[in-house]
C-alpha cells in the first residue's frame, strides 16, 4: 500500500515538472528573441499610483525595456521653461506625465485651475506665497516649505526667482524652434491678422485688402512690420490690452527672460545668450526632438518610458514658406535666429560626444515610439470645426492606463496632476453614511465670507499686478 502511494506521488511530481517544462518552451517560443531587461523602477510611487496603474489588465510592452541606464542618480527636479509655439505642449505633456508617475510637486498658478500658467507674471521670491499652489503634503499656510520639483507651465525665465522656490539641484531645460516656422505658427496662434482690421491708433492709415492665406498674411505684416507691430499695443488678448505686442518679435528670446528694450543692444544680447548657455542644462530643438530626448535621457538618467511622447497641439498641415518670406522673417526675428543657431550647434556637439551608439539608440527610440503609437491609438483625426484646427487621437479600446496617459489631452492630464496636488475637501457625512449639505452657523458664515473676501481681493490685486507689469514693460 505504501509502495502504491509512493508511485502515485512520483508520477504526480513528474507530471508537474513536464507541465512546467512545456509552459517554459511555449513562453520562449511566443516571446521570440525579445531581450530580458529588468522593469523600470519609479521612485516615490505611493499607494494611489499603484492603484491607478493596476486598473488595467493590459501590460504595456515598453515597460519590459525598463531603465537600461547604468547611472543611478535619476534627475527628479526639472524646471521646464515653456516657450510659445515651439512644440512645447508635447514636451510639457511629457513633463506632466513624468511628475505624475513619480508623485512630484509642480509650480502652478493657484488662480488658474484651467492651465496653471504664469506667463504674464514677473516672478520673485514672494511669488509662491501669493500665487502658487501648495506642494503635495504641505499646508497652504506653510510658505517656508513651498519648494517644488517641476515647472511645466508657460512662464518667463528668471533664474534668481526660480532658484528660491525650486528644490536643490534642479535642472533647467527649454525648447527652441526654427524662427521661420515658429513665427508663422505664432502669427496663426496669436491672430496677428487682427492688425489688418481698422484700429483707432495714431499710426499711418494702411488701406489694403486683407490677405486671405496664412503666407499672404505674414508677407503683408512684414512689408511694414514696425507699423503693424505697434498696432498690437492697441488690441486685446485674453482680456489684457497689448499682450500680443511681446510675442510678435523675437518671442523666444523674450520667453527666456530678455526684455525687448535690450533687443537692439548687440553686446547685451550676445552676452545673454552666453548666460543661457551656462545656466540651462538642456536646450531641446523642435526639429530634432527625438535626438534631443535621447541626449536628455542619458544626461538625466531617465528611462525610455520617461521620454516617450505623442505629439500634442499639432496642426494637420504645415504652411509652406517661400525663401523670400523666410528671409524677411529671419530679418525681423534676428535675435531668435542667433539664439537658435547657438543652441543648434550645442545640440550637435552633445550628439558627437554621446558616442558611437547614438544612432542605434535613436533608431531604437523611434521604433519604440512607432510601436507605442500603434498599440495605444485607434485613429487620429483633424478637428475641422475647431477654431485651432488640431490633430486629436482616439485611444485604442482595451489599451493600458499607460496608453491612456500618453494619449489623453493636455487638459485631462493637467487636471489629474492638479487634483492630486490640491484635492478638494471631501463632503461632510451624516450619521446614515450619506452626504448632506450642512447649514453653517453664524460664526462659520462670517468666517466663510471673510475668506471669500480675501480671495476676491487677492484676485483683484493679481489683475492689477499683471497690468502694472505690462505697463512697466511698455515703459522700458
Amino acid at each position: 500500500m505504501r509502495i502504491k502511494k509512493f508511485k502515485i506521488c512520483i508520477n504526480l511530481i513528474v507530471g508537474l515538472c513536464l507541465i512546467a517544462m512545456v509552459t517554459t518552451v511555449m513562453d520562449n517560443f511566443f516571446a521570440g528573441n525579445k531581450p530580458h531587461v529588468k522593469e523600470s523602477h519609479r521612485p516615490n510611487k505611493n499607494i494611489e499610483d499603484e492603484l491607478y496603474f493596476n486598473t488595467s489588465s493590459v501590460s504595456p510592452f515598453w515597460r519590459d525595456y525598463g531603465d537600461v541606464n547604468s547611472c543611478r542618480n535619476k534627475v527628479l527636479n526639472v524646471a521646464f521653461i515653456k516657450t510659445h509655439k515651439t512644440g512645447s505642449t508635447t514636451l510639457g505633456h511629457l513633463i506632466n506625465r513624468f511628475g505624475f508617475h513619480n508623485n512630484l510637486s509642480f509650480v502652478f498658478n493657484k488662480n488658474s485651475s484651467w492651465n496653471g500658467h504664469l506667463v504674464y507674471f514677473r516672478l520673485n521670491e514672494r511669488s509662491p506665497r501669493y500665487s502658487f499652489l501648495p506642494p503635495i503634503g504641505i499646508s497652504k499656510d506653510d510658505y517656508v516649505n513651498f519648494k517644488y520639483n517641476l515647472i511645466g507651465v508657460h512662464v518667463r525665465y528668471n533664474r534668481k526667482a526660480m532658484d528660491s522656490f525650486m528644490k536643490p539641484r534642479t535642472k533647467y531645460i527649454t525648447i527652441l524652434r526654427n524662427p521661420v516656422t515658429q513665427f508663422e505658427s505664432a502669427f496663426s496662434h496669436f491672430h496677428f491678422r487682427d492688425v489688418f482690421d481698422k484700429v483707432d491708433t495714431n499710426d499711418n492709415e494702411i488701406d489694403k485688402e486683407i490677405p486671405k492665406t496664412s503666407q499672404q498674411e505674414v508677407f503683408e505684416f512684414l512689408k511694414q512690420p514696425e507699423i503693424y507691430h505697434e498696432r498690437l499695443r492697441h488690441v486685446q488678448w485674453e482680456g489684457v490690452m497689448g499682450l500680443r505686442w511681446y510675442y510678435a518679435k523675437n518671442n523666444q528670446m523674450f520667453d527666456l527672460g530678455l526684455d525687448h528694450n535690450f533687443h537692439l543692444n548687440k553686446t547685451k544680447t550676445l552676452s545673454y545668450i552666453d548666460t543661457l548657455d551656462r545656466e540651462l542644462d538642456m536646450v531641446l530643438l523642435t526639429e530634432y526632438i527625438d535626438e534631443s530626448l535621447v541626449i536628455m535621457r542619458r544626461q538625466f538618467c531617465w528611462s525610455w518610458d520617461d521620454i516617450l511622447y505623442i505629439s500634442k497641439n499639432r496642426r494637420p498641415h504645415n504652411t509652406k514658406i517661400s525663401e523670400s518670406l523666410a528671409t524677411k522673417i529671419k530679418a525681423w526675428n534676428h535675435l531668435d535666429v542667433l539664439l537658435y543657431k547657438h543652441f543648434n550647434e550645442t545640440l550637435w556637439r552633445k550628439i558627437s560626444q554621446y558616442g558611437g551608439d547614438f544612432q542605434s539608440d535613436l533608431a531604437f527610440f523611434r521604433s519604440l515610439r512607432h510601436q507605442v503609437f500603434n498599440e495605444c491609438i485607434q485613429k487620429q483625426f483633424s478637428t475641422v470645426n475647431d477654431i485651432w484646427n488640431r490633430i486629436k487621437q482616439v485611444l485604442r479600446q482595451g489599451a493600458s492606463q499607460d496608453c491612456n496617459l500618453l494619449v489623453m489631452s493636455k487638459k485631462e492630464l493637467f487636471d489629474l496632476v492638479w487634483k492630486r496636488q490640491y484635492p478638494k475637501p471631501p463632503p461632510k457625512m451624516t450619521n446614515n453614511g450619506t452626504t448632506s449639505r450642512v447649514t453653517p452657523s453664524h460664526t462659520e458664515r462670517i468666517k466663510r465670507y471673510n475668506k471669500q473676501s480675501k480671495r476676491r481681493l487677492a484676485q483683484r490685486e493679481n489683475k492689477i499686478a499683471t497690468r502694472q507689469s505690462v505697463a512697466i514693460l511698455w515703459k522700458r
